[in-house]
């Protein structure tokens, strides 16, 4: 599905952020469940 794909794609960009010691991250999304789980996940990992 395209939610999937979004989530899919932010999470690769997410790895290549923190790959490149990145503190601060800003992603914009149509797909706000998508945003919302990545950010749950997050804060579960913190």
């Amino acid at each position: 599905t395209a939610a999937e794909c979004e989530a899919t794609a932010m999470k690769h960009a997410l790895a290549l952020a923190l790959s490149n010691d990145f503190e601060r991250v800003i992603f914009k999304s149509d797909f706000q469940q998508v945003v919302n789980a990545l950010h749950k996940d997050y804060e579960a990992n913190q």
